[in-house]
């Protein structure tokens, strides 16, 4: 073998012992979820999912194997952590951590940024997991979440969250992005919802649209009782309201990351395909903000009632203007009509100067929406 193979070979060991971080591999834990919850003394309980191969603690039988689930009170999230690693009898890797679930409270809070940058500040913790908010304990969310067919658990979250946002009526943002995206960003944060759904099929729906809920409210049996629909709506750093399922398609769909949507009319239903992408425009003067949305869409029949376009037409720009009113109110921007406006200004000063936020929450609103009917598909 010639030397400077032998040098490649050895160059190359040592990079993987560097990433290893002189750890091995038996001595690593590695952690598939992370819940805070807000403990009754003001302090905070960290929860943590990991493969049960590798720590001691309860164990919990999920699809595709056993899991361990560990959990830990104290004032705060470090002294949590530390907790955690003196019980757990492993080195902690969070470098394949899939979502970190936060309890509504401690979002609602004014320390949740705080929160999220000791969250960041924890060795090789993984930026991309999802940011989740629980709208019930994070804690009891990980123990009743289970891979819904048969496939192990961190697999089942991978999958479930890339559906979920195909199917458009859930976010699914990372934790960095979401802590980059809460204080001076020209878009504001939407976070996923989950909750465990309690109603045994027994909640309540309204007709032609029953993903006007949140999770933990779909009157369903049989499925995952951990569920994830709708959005927490961030703004100035904290959570402030709650998007339902259907508002969050219907803001996939003004923003272009969906290109089509089950709608329904009259109790008749029809498939809406954007026709191009949405136009979006924001201006700010003398105070006023004015805001402009149009779009086209085709609606296609999905049975053998045609489509009144009219009416499609008139009930979808309705709604569209029902959710963006309030987002505003909420003073959240997740369509990104901040970053749109700053261009009409000469400078960031000048910018700054102006009170986008108080204009942004009494916003004129203009809706502009095209229906078309069209041949079924």
């Amino acid at each position: 073998m010639r030397r400077g193979s032998i040098a490649a070979i050895f160059f190359g060991l040592c990079i993987l012992v560097s990433l290893r971080g002189g750890v091995e591999v038996e001595h690593q834990t590695f952690i598939v979820s992370m819940g805070v919850d807000e403990a009754a003394d003001g302090g905070v309980t960290v929860t943590l999912v990991l493969p049960s191969a590798n720590a001691g603690g309860k164990t919990e039988e999920k699809g595709g194997g056993a899991y361990h689930i560990v959990s830990a009170t104290a004032s705060g999230f470090a002294d949590a952590l530390l907790v955690l690693r003196a019980i757990v009898p492993r080195d902690l890797n969070f470098s394949q951590l899939l979502q970190v679930v936060v309890a509504e409270p401690l979002a609602r809070g004014e320390g949740f940024a705080g929160l999220l940058d000791s969250l960041l500040a924890t060795p090789r913790l993984n930026q991309s997991a999802v940011l989740a908010v629980s709208l019930g304990p994070a804690e009891a969310f990980l123990k009743t979440q289970l891979p819904f067919l048969g496939v192990r658990l961190s697999a089942g979250i991978q999958t479930s969250l890339a559906i979920y946002s195909e199917l458009g009526n859930v976010p699914t943002t990372m934790l960095g992005d979401a802590r980059r995206g809460m204080v001076n960003a020209w878009q504001t944060p939407l976070l996923p919802l989950v909750a465990v759904n309690e109603t045994d099929g027994a909640s309540p729906v309204p007709a032609g649209d029953p993903l006007d809920s949140v999770a933990g409210e779909l009157p369903q049996r049989g499925g995952a009782p951990a569920e994830y629909l709708g959005a927490a709506v961030v703004a100035g750093g904290r959570m402030r309201g709650v998007l339902s399922g259907s508002e969050m398609e219907l803001i996939s769909f003004v923003m272009g990351k969906m290109e089509e949507i089950p709608f329904s009319i009259d109790g008749h239903y029809c498939r809406l395909r954007q026709h191009g992408k949405p136009s979006l425009h924001a201006a700010l003067e003398n105070g006023v903000c004015t805001l402009s949305l149009s779009a086209s869409a085709d609606a296609y029949p999905t049975g053998g009632q045609p489509v009144d376009a009219q009416a499609a037409q008139q009930k979808l720009a309705a709604a569209v203007r029902a959710v963006l009113a309030k987002l505003c109110a909420l003073g959240a921007d997740p369509v990104g009509f901040e970053g749109r406006a700053v261009r009409g200004a000469a400078s960031l000063a000048e910018w700054n100067e102006n009170n986008w936020e108080a204009a942004y929450r009494a916003a004129n609103l203009e809706v502009n929406i095209s229906v078309i009917a069209a041949d079924a598909l």
